[in-house]
C-alpha cells in the first residue's frame, strides 16, 4: 500500500558497566554457581534496565568499545535489587569488556 511504512523493530542497546568472571576454582563452593560452569556475568547499567528480561537462550550481540562485534548465547539472566546481569557460558571477561553495548 503506498504511503504505509512496514513495521520495524526498535533495537535498544544496553551498556555493560562491569563483569564478573566465574571460574571453577571458586564456583565449586557454591552449588548454584557451579551448575553454570565457567563464564562471565555482564552487569548492565541500572538506569537503562531494572528487570530481568526473558532472553535465556537467545543470541546476544556484543559491540566492544574497540568496534569489534561478537555474538554469544545468554545462558542465564538475573536481577538483584534492580541490577540486571546476563551470564554467558565458556567465555572470558575480555570478550565482553566494560563499556560494551549489548542488544537482543
Amino acid at each position: 500500500m503506498p504511503g504505509v511504512m512496514p513495521p520495524f523493530a526498535v533495537t535498544v542497546m544496553y551498556q555493560v558497566i562491569d563483569t564478573i568472571s566465574y571460574r571453577s576454582s571458586w564456583t565449586h563452593r557454591y552449588h548454584e554457581l557451579a551448575e553454570r560452569g565457567a563464564g562471565v556475568m555482564a552487569i548492565l547499567e541500572p538506569g537503562q534496565i531494572s528487570e530481568a528480561p526473558e532472553i535465556r537462550g537467545l543470541t546476544i550481540t556484543v559491540r566492544k568499545p574497540d568496534g569489534n562485534v561478537s555474538r554469544f548465547v545468554a545462558a542465564d539472566v538475573e536481577a538483584h535489587h534492580s541490577v540486571v546481569g546476563i551470564f554467558f557460558s565458556g567465555i572470558s571477561a575480555d570478550e565482553i569488556p566494560r563499556g560494551s553495548l549489548i542488544e537482543w
